[in-house]
């Protein structure tokens, strides 16, 4: 039971300071409808998930191996961040985008999957210290701590 708390609170800490999915799912919930921003914050979460298993189980051990790889995730990365950075200080005060009548859900899924697994913080934290407690915990243990931060 201690390891799933353990891997509870870190989910909470791992997933709380990832600034552009939380805006995402944030502006989401404030400009659509109750039913919508549930949905948008299901597939978000989809995402996390994915992401969480990958960094536990060794993308950062993929990336690490593979140079050309890490180069590419943390070039698009990095141009993704200053593109919705960009876009949010254009907008000033008028709605995030999330907004519009001809809502869509593909949007929704690929900005969630950008937000997710092309934010190089949330790649290079969760590969380093999912990997850190992966080390840490008896291998027998660590279904239950991955149970916790999902």
């Amino acid at each position: 039971m201690q390891v799933f708390l353990q891997g509870l609170l870190f989910g909470i800490v791992y997933i709380a300071p990832i600034g552009m999915q939380n805006l995402f799912v944030v502006s989401t919930a404030i400009e659509q409808p109750l039913q919508r921003a549930l949905r948008v914050a299901l597939i978000v979460i989809a995402f996390d998930t994915s992401l969480s298993l990958a960094c536990f189980y060794g993308v950062g051990r993929l990336l690490q191996t593979t140079p050309w790889l890490e180069l590419g995730v943390l070039l698009i990365g990095s141009l993704l961040v200053f593109y919705i950075g960009w876009n949010l200080l254009r907008q000033k005060a008028t709605a995030m985008g999330t907004l519009d009548a001809d809502f869509s859900y593909k949007a929704s899924i690929l900005t969630a999957f950008s937000v997710a697994w092309l934010n190089p913080q949330a790649l290079i934290d969760g590969s380093v210290l999912l990997a850190a407690f992966r080390v840490s915990i008896p291998a027998a243990l660590t279904h239950f701590f991955m149970l916790g931060v999902i």
